[in-house]
């Protein structure tokens, strides 16, 4: 399916990772801007990011599915819940999904730190192959290309963002401290 966008990713797991490049991405990049975004891409591969995000989020919804299972088989909890008669299952699904939604939010600021820093990692992978500067332009292009907030509220990026700022991963780029 076609898309406006240019962007990048790395995924899969064991021997079956794949880098995938939009046409966009291609089609309108110059080749070294196009090589250090497959290099960051290629860091991700090699630091394993998707199988420790992956992981991370199955133990995240198992746990999730876990305490789900234990109310479903509680069924004094449906009498008490004023549901005598009614398939608590589905209203549990339907209560807890509301009732999780905070809960996952608060549970995925660690995931998205640690996302930020694998980002960071992958952007270093990419510099130390001498592809720093051509990811700079890179990384601004796909910026204005794809209209990203390049002042979000810190507090709303700290708890939701999974990348770093294009204003922070320059930074990191360019040698100076990592602040995630």
């Amino acid at each position: 399916r076609r898309t406006s966008r240019a962007n990048a990713f790395c995924t899969g797991l064991g021997r079956q990772k794949k880098v995938a490049l939009f046409d966009n991405l291609v089609n309108n990049y110059t080749e070294d801007e196009i090589t250090a975004v497959f290099a960051h891409e290629l860091g991700h591969a090699k630091h394993r990011d998707t199988l420790v995000l992956t992981t991370m989020q199955l133990v995240i919804y198992a746990a999730m599915a876990a305490v789900i299972g234990l109310l479903v088989a509680t069924p004094d909890l449906s009498v008490a819940m004023g549901f005598d008669g009614v398939n608590l299952s589905a209203v549990l699904i339907a209560v807890l999904s509301v009732i999780f939604e905070p809960l996952l939010t608060v549970l995925m600021v660690p995931v998205n730190l640690i996302s930020r820093h694998m980002e960071n990692g992958a952007d270093r992978f990419a510099a130390e192959n001498g592809l720093g500067e051509p990811l700079i332009s890179a990384l601004k292009r796909l910026s204005r290309d794809n209209f990203s907030n390049l002042n979000p509220h810190p507090f709303l990026s700290y708890i939701g963002d999974s990348h770093p700022t294009v204003a922070q991963r320059i930074r990191v780029l360019r040698g100076g401290r990592r602040k995630d």
